[in-house]
C-alpha cells in the first residue's frame, strides 16, 4: 500500500520529469526568437552563395576569352 510519503515522492519525481505548460511555452518562445534571429543570416548566406556562383561563372568565361585572345595573338600567358 502506498503511503502519503510515497505519493509525495512520486509527485516530486514526476514534477522533475515532465515539463509544465509554462516551461513548454517558454521553450517555444525561445525557439521562435532563435528562428527569427537566424532567418536573416540564412537568407544573407543564400544570397551570397548565389552571387558567388554568378561571379565564378563570369570569371571562368573571362578566363576563356583571355586564353582565346592569347592563342589568336600568339601571346604566351604565365600560369
Amino acid at each position: 500500500m502506498l503511503t502519503n510519503k510515497d505519493i509525495e515522492k512520486m509527485i516530486q519525481m514526476f514534477a522533475k520529469v515532465f515539463a509544465t505548460k509554462e516551461e513548454i511555452n517558454e521553450v517555444k518562445d525561445i525557439s521562435q526568437q532563435t528562428l527569427e534571429a537566424v532567418e536573416p543570416l540564412a537568407s544573407f548566406i543564400d544570397r551570397q552563395e548565389f552571387e558567388n556562383a554568378a561571379t565564378t561563372t563570369q570569371l571562368s568565361r573571362l578566363k576563356g576569352w583571355i586564353h582565346q585572345i592569347a592563342k589568336q595573338t600568339s601571346v604566351k600567358l604565365a600560369d
